[in-house]
């Protein structure tokens, strides 16, 4: 019989006393006041925006030149009849009509890229994969050789 009263008392539910900002006492089964969810709490409470939550608008604006960019470059090797490229020497080459119709799909590929309809949600977001995953590399181990 004194097992079954034990039993009972245990699976009992603690009561707390708290004060409310008026000074009126409550009784409740949650020791602290931060974690009941009340709706005056619910009304309250305010959801911090998140710094990734939407594309900034400066990477918008340079998505936005890189795709009239593209469109001119497409244009460009399209009507042109002969197509020039430049070595990082600064000679002026002429473009063979395979290295002419390259030209044209790279274009057509960056059209692709930057002038989708997300496309600037879609790179900021693989930007930002990046950027995480580099964070998240072990630094490389360095070795110094000293003396001789």
């Amino acid at each position: 019989m004194a097992g079954s009263a034990w039993a009972g008392s245990a699976s009992a539910a603690a009561v707390f006393k708290w004060l409310d900002r008026d000074g009126a006492v409550h009784y409740d089964d949650q020791h602290r006041f931060e974690q009941r969810l009340t709706q005056a709490y619910l009304s309250e409470r305010r959801v911090p925006p998140k710094a990734d939550a939407t594309t900034p608008p400066a990477f918008i604006r340079a998505v936005d030149a890189d795709c009239r960019l593209a469109r001119e470059r497409a244009e460009v090797t399209a009507r042109a009849s002969e197509v020039y490229g430049r070595d990082p020497f600064g000679n002026v080459y002429r473009l063979s009509p395979r290295q002419q119709l390259l030209e044209r799909k790279v274009a057509e590929r960056d059209i692709a890229r930057y002038c989708a309809a997300d496309a600037a949600e879609r790179l900021y977001r693989a930007a930002q994969a990046e950027r995480e995953q580099r964070q998240q590399r072990p630094a490389p181990i360095v070795v110094e050789q000293r003396g001789p």
